[in-house]
């Protein structure tokens, strides 16, 4: 073997061993998890999807404007999102408002800025109207719940309250924390 040889290969093994520890390395780098990398590992514009319950019909549905995704915490973040809660025995409420959060295993749903509940009104369902900031949503449960100022009007009645819990399942109930305030006209 020639020393042209030996210096080729020789040069080669060195090229190979840097290369590896320079793997290995950035493979240890990639490891450090700081505050920073809460970053968007997908996005989705224009979102739909409904969830449906274990018989096949739709639970409820979700659309959002934007739906980005963080890997590291597999958390979901919503924009312009628009909640429908489905039953078809019974009016269905849409919830709405500028953003959204859902936890990692979509049990819970935080809304915030300008969040409005609609429920049409049907047979003996009044129709109702509840605006609120901030909403914490279980759509399992069909539950709702803030501790924030929150108005409702139905017809030519209203309620105000800071803090409500809420059960949208028939018959819907609606719990009032405290300052409430209300007016209720009388036929």
């Amino acid at each position: 073997m020639s020393g042209r040889d030996l210096f080729v290969k020789f040069l080669l093994l060195t090229l190979a061993v840097i290369s590896w520890f320079l793997v290995q390395s950035r493979e240890e780098e990639a490891e450090v998890y700081s505050p920073q990398d809460h970053r968007p590992d997908y996005w989705v514009r224009n979102l739909d999807t409904t969830e449906m319950d274990n018989r096949g019909k739709p639970r409820y549905s979700l659309h959002a404007e934007k739906m980005v995704h963080f890997d590291d915490d597999n958390s979901t973040v919503l924009t312009e999102p628009r909640l429908t809660v489905l039953d078809p025995q019974k009016p269905s409420w849409r919830v709405k408002s500028k953003t959204g959060w859902v936890s990692e295993d979509r049990t819970v749903v935080v809304l915030t800025g300008n969040v409005t509940i609609n429920r049409e009104g049907r047979g003996r369902s009044r129709p109702i109207r509840a605006v609120t900031s901030e909403l914490r949503i279980k759509p399992e449960e069909k539950y709702a719940e803030t501790d924030r100022h929150v108005r409702i009007d139905s017809y030519d009645d209203w309620l105000e309250s800071h803090g409500a819990e809420i059960w949208f399942e028939e018959p819907v109930r609606m719990k009032f924390l405290s300052r409430v305030k209300a007016s209720y006209e009388v036929d």
